[in-house]
């Protein structure tokens, strides 16, 4: 585990964190986190912002995942042409974003892809939504949210780690990607910032052997956290990588079934495209 004030001292941390976010955050910033009496819920974060209700990894996205009252927003990044950190899952501006030029993100500069409407596809009141940059992001939600940042491609994580620093964030974020060699990097550039490996397992028929690995990996790359398909969920695994040190996050996760398993194996933060389903759920339903 890293020794940072966000998540070096398990997620308990990142409550308290949430906790004093939401006490300094504007009246109309969300609702606030209140520890129940009971044990500490999983985190709630919210995949690609309130994905479900808004179109994916927009400001209106984000701004709804606000209003839910979130722990974590999860968001991904990807380089343009022109060295610009672009908030879009896919590496193509195809199924998220209508209108000319279409393309790959990385083929594309911050103009062409500001030319894009990244809402309308949802529904025609998000028409004239923008594809974000992270400095926008961050600009925008510092001291309001709290991110989970994935590098989607090799070779930004500098750009990444700089944004994060300009933006005085730190504290405020962690990162991820599937990429091992990745982690490794950006833990190296931001090594106070929480960082964790994604693995694309969908079944473990050896939760044991498996779990010794991922957290044989992640000591070697500086990762304090593994985030595994809600597939590759089980008791036996979680309980391996939590004794290995590592906090556990599940995705993508929607439906109360998926929420049972999950905080039955002990899983420290479920991302979902639903925040407002898992607050019901845990029985605290969001603010609208």
């Amino acid at each position: 585990m890293c020794g940072c004030p966000f998540g070096g001292y398990k997620l308990v941390t990142v409550l308290m964190v949430v906790v004093a976010l939401c006490a300094t955050a504007p009246a109309n910033a969300g609702r606030a986190i209140t520890p129940s009496a009971g044990p500490i819920h999983p985190l709630v974060i919210a995949h690609r912002g309130a994905s479900g209700v808004a179109p994916e990894n927009t400001m209106a996205a984000f701004e709804q995942a606000v209003k839910f009252g979130v722990d974590m927003i999860e968001l991904d990044v990807h380089g343009s042409k022109d060295g610009n950190l672009i908030v879009i899952h896919d590496s193509s501006t195809a199924r998220t974003a209508r209108g000319n030029p279409q393309g790959a993100v990385a083929d594309l500069t911050l103009a062409q892809l500001k030319m894009l409407d990244a809402g309308v596809w949802k529904g025609p009141g998000f028409a004239g939504e923008r594809i974000p940059t992270l400095d926008e992001v961050l600009a925008a939600f510092k001291g309001r949210a709290l991110f989970l940042i994935e590098l989607k491609a090799r070779g930004i994580e500098e750009k990444a780690a700089q944004a994060i620093r300009e933006a005085g964030m730190e504290a405020s974020v962690m990162l991820q990607s599937f990429d091992a060699e990745s982690v490794r990097i950006v833990h190296g550039l931001l090594p106070d910032t929480p960082a964790g490996v994604l693995y694309r397992d969908t079944w473990i028929l050896d939760p044991a052997g498996r779990g010794r690995r991922i957290a044989e990996q992640a000591r070697e790359v500086g990762a304090s956290f593994a985030g595994l398909n809600v597939g590759a969920v089980s008791t036996e695994l979680v309980r391996i990588l939590k004794s290995g040190g590592l906090d556990v996050f599940a995705w993508t996760a929607d439906d109360d079934w998926v929420f049972a398993h999950l905080i039955e194996a002990g899983v420290d933060g479920i991302i979902t495209n639903y925040p407002e389903r898992l607050w019901r759920y845990l029985g605290a339903p969001a603010d609208k």
